[in-house]
């Protein structure tokens, strides 16, 4: 899968190189941060209303840290690897409004490939879920959970909302909120105490399919940077 990235990457390079050789102002290179993960992105200015984007976000940064499964609270890592292609479209682009020609709405995908790593520990004494009292892990005894979390969709829909004001000529900030719908969440725990599963417990105790209770299938994005025009 790491293979998509790669396509992407070489997308951009040579967007980059096609726009840098024939209209010098019409290419962008923006930095990135926010709680989808840090990165940066090129833009193509097709028109005063229309943008081209193809960015790459990345890093341990998280939104939400604590997932409910097992009917336990179970710690949750989460290592952002989203490659993303966007159109944004500013319906006041022609505007001599500075403010206002500066909103934009923002549709697209992204390849989604982060990874959401499982852990709880339950000390001697701590209430822990009933499918692990059993012969296998009696109360005297710590458990130790691992495991991670996946979603059905790869190829993710996108959709934001963004304003990108220009300071000067060559240099702009934005911000930008928008959703990846990611689809439907399953955990899937793979060691417990150190043994890998399945064939130390019953096979059904590997994966659980989680509700939008536990984890939506939105995956929310909250991003500014800096942005600069050739």
């Amino acid at each position: 899968m790491k293979k998509m990235h790669y396509v992407l990457m070489l997308m951009g390079l040579a967007l980059f190189s096609t726009t840098t050789t024939f209209a010098k102002s019409e290419a962008s290179l923006r930095a990135e941060g926010g709680i989808s993960g840090y990165g940066g992105a090129i833009l193509y200015h097709v028109h005063p209303t229309v943008n081209l984007v193809l960015g790459y976000n990345g890093g341990g940064i998280s939104w939400k840290n604590q997932l409910s499964i097992l009917g336990a609270q179970t710690d949750l890592k989460v290592e952002n690897d989203v490659s993303y292609f966007n159109i944004n479209y500013y319906p006041w682009g022609k505007s001599d409004n500075p403010w206002l020609s500066a909103l934009y709405t923002s549709i697209g995908m992204g390849y989604v490939d982060n990874k959401y790593n499982l852990h709880r520990n339950f000390r001697l004494g701590e209430k822990r879920p009933g499918i692990l009292n059993n012969s296998f892990f009696p109360k005297n005894k710590e458990v130790d959970v691992r495991g991670y979390v996946d979603f059905s969709n790869g190829i993710s829909p996108y959709f934001g909302l963004g304003f990108s004001p220009q300071l000067n000529e060559h240099r702009g900030v934005f911000t930008e909120v928008g959703l990846y719908y990611v689809g439907e969440a399953t955990a899937h725990v793979t060691h417990i105490n150190k043994h890998k599963l399945p064939g130390f417990v019953p096979a059904n105790f590997t994966t659980f399919k989680l509700g939008n209770h536990n984890f939506v299938a939105w995956s929310p994005v909250a991003k500014t940077g800096v942005t600069y025009r050739f």
